[in-house]
């Protein structure tokens, strides 16, 4: 009988480096069209244009939109499922729990929201619109996530400059982060992302202090939080949630 082959799509993504090492891994640039020509059990795209603050003009649709609409079509035919992720993002204007039967809160017209988000709210909906012309996009999964770090953060991201300045001993500057949010490891991202056999919201569950928790990092190893961290205050009321 031969081995189910699983493949991952983005190898250089902080998700890809938790996936089994069996599964195949491959750069999202440039795909060999073989690729496309091969019989996969479950696909996971996991490449995205990353939201960094020095990119907000950034075009994210055409890769996170389009491009992966693009390869999702491709390998239709010759995938069981195909996994893409969004964001938790899409929920901003909803409060309390959230679940895949919570209705998104996001309005795409919004000033308010980056075009990192508005990319993956659009790729959202435009694979709900082709479930209902065609039941082949009914392989496609869609994955909601909430926060998730690792050691293989970018360090364009809070967790990523952490991460350096440990293991490199250097000073950082940060903003204010004593603030609430769902938070988990992408090594159970990854677990959850197998397992879901429909369209879900993956999160820890648990809203945490990020000042809290970043501090509790450099406690362990054995660093003093105020010495390698400076952080700038936010004005007004420092109790802030984010989902």
């Amino acid at each position: 009988m031969e081995r189910t082959r699983n493949l991952v799509v983005g190898n250089t993504s902080q998700l890809s480096q938790y996936f089994p090492n069996d599964y195949i891994k491959i750069s999202s640039r440039d795909i060999d069209n073989g690729i496309f020509e091969q019989e996969w059990d479950s696909v996971y795209l996991t490449f995205a244009k990353q939201n960094v603050f020095d990119s907000e003009d950034s075009d994210f649709f055409s890769v996170n939109t389009y491009y992966t609409l693009d390869i999702i079509e491709r390998l239709l035919l010759v995938s069981n499922r195909i996994v893409v992720y969004t964001t938790c993002e899409i929920y901003q204007n909803h409060y309390g729990p959230i679940s895949i039967s919570t209705e998104p809160s996001f309005q795409i017209d919004s000033s308010n929201y980056s075009n990192y988000i508005q990319s993956k709210y659009l790729l959202n909906q435009m694979i709900t619109i082709n479930r209902v012309k065609d039941v082949s996009w009914n392989k496609v999964v869609i994955i909601h996530p909430f926060n998730f770090e690792s050691i293989h953060k970018n360090k364009y991201f809070l967790f990523g400059k952490i991460v350096d300045s440990i293991v490199n001993e250097t000073v950082i500057d940060i903003g204010d982060i004593d603030f609430y949010k769902d938070i988990l490891h992408t090594s159970r991202m990854v677990e959850q992302s197998i397992k879901s056999d429909g369209d879900c919201v993956i999160g820890s569950g648990r809203l945490i202090n990020v000042r809290d928790t970043v501090i509790g990092i450099y406690k362990h190893f054995d660093m003093d939080y105020n010495i390698f961290v400076n952080e700038t205050p936010r004005e007004g009321n420092r109790l802030k949630f984010y989902y």
